[in-house]
């Protein structure tokens, strides 16, 4: 419909000359696909009286549910943003920093039933350390929360067990 006569997928890829590497790219630089600009608004807004923590948990948000047509640009637009309270500790170089970012959206992301690496137009596949893995479930269950009604029910099946 907007490339005339086109013979191939590559001359569908051709904008002004230049053959893109996908389709997505050529379609952007022909301004076919709405723009992110009411999603810039809304990191704008934040930027100026949310926090680092809140602003990944947008940005996460704005991923889930907002599907943003160029999520790489919000990325770079908004990344030292939501890395500034991390960017105050000593001796942690920038790509600990990210990495760091990058493990608050992917438990934002895992708590909305998602994966970091789900959006591999944003960030090449993220991997997380095996600590850092172990940390988080070593974290959640000791915020399980036990009633005396639980403990009370196992010290009776323990007893019936013996029995």
């Amino acid at each position: 419909m907007n490339v005339r006569g086109p013979k191939s997928y590559e001359d569908l890829r051709t904008i002004d000359g230049r053959c893109y590497a996908t389709f997505r790219e050529a379609a952007e630089k022909k301004d076919l696909l709405h723009s992110d600009n009411n999603l810039i608004e809304c990191m704008s807004e934040a930027v100026s009286y949310q926090m680092p923590y809140s602003l990944r948990r947008l940005f996460a948000t704005l991923l889930v549910y907002c599907n943003p047509g160029n999520p790489k640009d919000l990325w770079k637009k908004y990344e030292n943003s939501m890395s500034e309270n991390f960017q105050t500790i000593s001796n942690v170089t920038k790509k600990d920093i990210q990495q760091l970012v990058l493990n608050h959206i992917n438990e934002v992301l895992l708590s909305m039933g998602r994966n970091i690496n789900e959006f591999k137009d944003i960030f090449e596949n993220v991997s997380f350390s095996k600590t850092t893995n172990e940390a988080k479930e070593i974290y959640f269950e000791r915020n399980i929360i036990v009633s005396e009604e639980d403990i009370l029910l196992q010290s009776k099946l323990n007893h019936f067990v013996h029995i």
